[in-house]
């Protein structure tokens, strides 16, 4: 079984990961299905609607700010691939 602290630190490291998605830190746009698996993470950690009051410095904290924030003025568009 693993420890909270390796849990913690997993859910840290995919955290970072997912906001270099949506951030725009790499040199390809997000896809939709990374997306997608954005939106299933913050929805199974209880974030599921927009956050304007996070203070947070941590991966999963900046990850929700980054999305709000990111989406905001954003019309949804649909790309076909």
């Amino acid at each position: 079984m693993l420890k909270k602290e390796t849990l913690a630190k997993i859910h840290e490291l995919m955290a970072g990961q997912m906001l270099d998605i949506v951030s725009g830190s790499r040199d390809e746009p997000a896809t939709a299905a990374e997306l997608n698996i954005v939106r299933q993470f913050l929805k199974d950690n209880g974030i599921d609607r927009a956050v304007s009051d996070l203070d947070g410095q941590d991966p999963f904290t900046k990850l929700v700010a980054s999305v709000d924030a990111e989406m905001k003025d954003r019309p949804l568009r649909i790309v076909k691939q």
